[in-house]
This record gives structure tokens, sequence and C-alpha cells, in this order.
């Protein structure tokens, strides 16, 4: 038997580790939050959008500079179901912009179509968009596309916050402490044992 003495200490050092290793890992939390809150990537988005009972179209309208050409995205779904539209052939028309600026739209992936386009200048533009897939053809136009004041989605994306060096150096004095009192109970346990094998009585064989 264990003497009740080193028990309650065992006990004691037991529950004191137990405690520091909480605030340890609470400490570890908050640096969590507060990470992930700081290196959040805010993604801009600038786009116009438009659509009929048949089709619904949002077109991106970023990096654009007047004379310069830029590469843009038609994201083409179909109204009544969301799914995206492939193999369409799409026709752009932009006022006051020649034809002869504007490519045709070539999709990259299943309903998004990739084009370039020149704006001689930075304004409002009215845009038409000529559809045709499968039996279907329609127009929509996209009234007043403001290249200066286009609208803006937000996306934010909060960066994976893993276990790193860093967080280990700012919590050294947690850890430190966390291995002296493992090794202040691994060590009692010994004595304990140790001084129990000592005190056994073995049997007189005479």
């Amino acid at each position: 038997m264990f003497p009740k003495k080193n028990i309650y200490s065992s006990v004691i050092i037991i529950l004191f580790i137990m405690h520091g290793f909480s605030l340890l890992h609470a400490n570890g939390d908050d640096d969590h939050t507060a990470s992930g809150s700081d290196n959040a990537v805010t993604e801009v988005k600038l786009y116009a959008e438009g659509y009929t009972l048949n089709f619904e179209a949002v077109i991106t309208l970023e990096n654009i500079k007047a004379n310069e050409a830029s590469t843009q995205k038609i994201y083409l779904s179909d109204y009544k179901t969301n799914t995206p539209v492939e193999n369409a052939k799409i026709q752009i028309e932009i006022t006051d912009v020649d034809n002869s600026k504007i490519t045709i739209p070539v999709e990259i992936e299943p309903g998004v179509y990739e084009f370039s386009v020149e704006f001689p200048e930075i304004k409002k533009y009215d845009i038409l968009l000529n559809i045709t897939s499968g039996e279907i053809n329609d127009l929509i136009a996209i009234n007043e596309a403001d290249l200066a004041n286009t609208v803006q989605t937000e996306v934010t994306e909060p960066v994976d916050n893993k276990f790193s060096i860093i967080k280990a150096i700012e919590n050294w004095p947690w850890i430190i402490i966390f291995i002296i009192l493992i090794s202040l109970i691994a060590y009692i346990f010994y004595r304990i044992g140790k001084r129990s094998n000592s005190k056994i009585n073995f049997p007189n064989t005479n």
C-alpha cells in the first residue's frame, strides 16, 4: 500500500498539471481566433449581371484600364435550375466599343466563358449578350454597367491556423512548466515504488 501522504501529494500534482495544460490550451485557442481574423484574405470581385426567363449571366469587370485590353469572364447558368450552361454560343455588343475590340467568348470551364475587351474610357456601358444554347436563343441586356462603380462582392477566406514554431515559442513558459511537472511526478512515483519494494518482507525459508 502507498502511504496516504504520498498519494495525496501525487493527486495534488496531477490536478495542478491538468490546470496548467488547460491554460496552455486556452492560450492556443485565443491565438487561433486572433490570427484567423487578422490574417483573413478579402477578395473583391467586380461584376455586372443580367437575366431572362432562360438564362442568367454574370460578367466580371476587373482590372480594366482605358484603351487597354483586359480578360473577362461570363458565368452563364440556367435561370430556373441554376446549372451551368455548356457549349453555348455568345455574341457580345457593348455601346461605344468597336466590335473589333471584343473577342468571341471561349468556354474554359463548364458554364464559364472567357473573352477579351478594350474599353475606350472608364464610364457606364450598355452590354448586350446574344446567347444560343441548343434550340434556345435569347438576349440579355445589362444596362449602364458602371466600370467606375460596379457591384463589389467581398469573399473572406480565413487562413488555416495550424500549429507552428512561432506559437510554440510564444507558449514556451507553459511548455517548460508542463515538462518539469511531468518529470517531477514520474520521479515521485519512481521513489514510491522503490521505497515499497525495499519494505517487502520475504518469508523465512529456514
